[in-house]
């Protein structure tokens, strides 16, 4: 087609990455300088909406091909996008790869929110409870990670005060045991001192009184301009938690 073997290039630095955006993707973002500085005659990959998953970013590189008379090929053809029915091709093939990505987020939180419905899923698990292999989440066997979680719950109805309740296991050095959930540590009981944020965490909790609920938290979006992620919740309220169940027995036995 008219390059030698030393004017290809290779890029497959973002293998791995997702194409939802262009951001931390070396490779799109170095393809994205080659064409702009017209290094480029011809784009090749055997699946070119796989790119990138965003409209935005697949439709500024076809703006930009465009401008520098740079084509596109890919298993299914050739396109020149400054040719308006290539354009539209090229257009839809990028639409498409979004919308793909799209279906199948949905079709993943779908079966989330399922598993919510039988109360089976745990992102993570309350103190002083244990995930099993099979995902069933048990009281934890060590008899002195439970014993501590109850008295949390027996010191605060003594104390009345969270802070309190921090103090008196801060001075005695009184620790609570949390199970690792990832890497070599899962599974794995650690001893840790308790913040009064964590104590507060396991006061609200709705597991300790024999109830699922999932959606208790509610993650914020980040900010594309400050970079700073906003509008979430560490606990919603009521009202606004997805999924709410009964559980038979109750998590623990609270003598209070």
């Amino acid at each position: 087609m008219g390059w030698t073997f030393e004017r290809i290039i290779v890029i497959d630095d973002d293998q791995g990455l997702s194409g939802k955006s262009a951001d931390n993707r070396a490779g799109f973002q170095r393809l994205m300088a080659e064409v702009s500085l017209n290094h480029v005659g011809i784009v090749l990959g055997l699946e070119l909406s796989r790119l990138s998953r965003s409209n935005k970013d697949w439709h500024q590189l076809v703006d930009v091909c465009g401008i520098f008379n740079t084509l596109l090929c890919d298993q299914d053809g050739v396109y020149d996008s400054g040719d308006g029915n290539d354009r539209l091709l090229v257009g839809m093939k990028g639409a498409m790869s979004e919308f793909e990505l799209v279906t199948l987020r949905n079709r993943l939180l779908r079966g989330s929110r399922n598993k919510a419905e039988r109360g089976e899923l745990f992102t993570s698990v309350p103190v002083g409870y244990y995930k099993q292999s099979s995902s069933e989440v048990v009281q934890d066997p060590d008899e002195q990670a439970r014993s501590m979680v109850q008295l949390v719950f027996e010191k605060f109805s003594e104390l009345r005060s969270i802070y309190a309740v921090f103090r008196y296991l801060t001075i005695n050095r009184l620790r609570l045991g949390f199970r690792g959930l990832r890497g070599d540590q899962i599974g794995e009981l650690d001893w840790r001192q308790a913040s009064a944020a964590k104590i507060l965490a396991i006061l609200r909790h709705p597991f300790y009184a024999g109830a699922y609920a999932h959606g208790l938290h509610r993650p914020g979006k980040k900010n594309p301009v400050t970079g700073v992620t906003e509008g979430g919740k560490w606990f919603v309220s009521p009202d606004e938690v997805q999924v709410l169940r009964a559980m038979e027995p109750a998590a623990l036995e609270l003598s209070l």
